[in-house]
């Protein structure tokens, strides 16, 4: 039974793994992903922010990931391209893009008012010397 587990987790990391060293937009959101984690732990944000910037970093990969395996599936089953192979194309990547933009505004929403702050007490800092 745990060794099922394991196999099915070795799978899916094989997956992931995949997704990453083959796309390009992968391998942006794990920047973006990790730059987003170093901001976080810099700007000391609350146990809340987190939450909320690690179930948006989550919600792109996923969207990603869905994508990919739309577009893999699509191009697999059909070699000429109709319309509707497009559509599915079109609407993975319109969730990429939904998910990402939740992700910019959320981002924003949390990290804005830290940096508002930083600015400003460097702005401060300035003035005094």
């Amino acid at each position: 039974m745990l060794k099922q587990r394991i196999a099915r987790i070795r799978v899916a990391t094989r997956g992931v793994g995949y997704a990453i060293r083959s796309e390009v937009h992968m391998k942006i959101h794990v920047v973006a992903s990790i730059l987003t984690v170093v901001l976080g732990a810099l700007l000391h944000i609350s146990r809340f922010e987190w939450v909320a910037i690690v179930m948006v970093i989550g919600m792109v990969w996923v969207a990603e990931l869905f994508n990919t395996v739309a577009e893999f599936l699509v191009d697999q089953r059909s070699k000429r391209r109709s319309m509707r192979s497009m559509l599915i194309k079109d609407m993975a990547a319109g969730a990429v893009l939904v998910a990402s933009g939740t992700a910019l505004v959320v981002g924003g929403l949390i990290f804005g008012p830290h940096l508002v702050r930083v600015i400003f007490i460097l702005k401060a800092g300035w003035r005094l010397a």
